[in-house]
């Protein structure tokens, strides 16, 4: 399948795929959301396109996306984008995914200068009955890493569409005195099973460092274990 998302060149800022089988594609100012199909003759592979943004003014600098979300949220898939004002963003489609564009759920602000954020990386914690919480990991200019968690908020009749969501920061890692262009959860399908005693984390850096961190489950406290 090709997928076509615009006339002119454009910077891809990260590209993942979805068990509910969506190609997520992420441009600096668009997340476009391509869903394959079928048509009845002959099995012709064909695709269904909705998108996402932000302010016009703002990019989209880096993406992950979120999968298996827990019963309290509105909705079980999100993408998680990192914007050039130094925030997160939490995109998704609380109605229709396939049919409806996802539309800014959440939003949480870092710092700027050192603490400017430009690498990012989600995974799932399953607890004792299975519900699952969502973590982010986002690395800055500065050399920190900071673990976020994504919280569902409490449904209300006048409740803000754009305000179904939290984002909650739990820990600040000093990974390295440079910035860190990479960090990644090190587990299978990035799912940390209830058996899972405590959590890896890798952040690289851009003077060729890298170093593993040991979170607890909560991912409030951390110890550096390799370098």
């Amino acid at each position: 399948m090709d997928v076509s998302i615009s006339k002119k060149p454009l910077t891809l800022e990260g590209v993942q795929w979805s068990n509910a089988n969506r190609c997520i594609i992420a441009t600096p100012t668009r997340v476009f959301i391509v869903t394959p199909q079928h048509t009845m003759e002959n099995e012709i592979l064909k695709k269904r396109e909705v998108s996402a943004s932000i302010e016009p003014e703002v990019e989209i600098e880096a993406i992950s996306l979120v999968e298996g979300l827990s019963q309290g949220f509105q909705f079980s898939h999100a993408i998680v984008a990192l914007a050039s004002d130094s925030s997160i963003r939490l995109l998704a489609s609380p109605i229709n995914p396939d049919a409806l564009a996802w539309i800014q759920v959440a939003k949480h602000q870092f710092g700027t200068g050192v603490d400017h954020v430009v690498s990012i990386s989600s995974c799932m914690v399953a607890g004792s009955d299975l519900e699952c919480v969502s973590l982010v990991a986002c690395g800055s200019v500065g050399g920190t890493v900071e673990v976020v968690r994504l919280v569902p908020k409490q449904q209300q009749e006048d409740a803000d569409v754009e305000d179904l969501a939290e984002i909650e920061s739990l820990v600040r890692i000093s990974a390295s005195t440079k910035l860190v262009a990479h960090v990644g959860w090190l587990t299978s399908e990035r799912y940390f099973g209830p058996g899972t005693p405590a959590l890896l984390l890798a952040a690289c850096a851009v003077d060729g460092t890298a170093s593993i961190w040991q979170l607890t489950r909560d991912a409030t406290e951390c110890r550096e274990v390799a370098t």
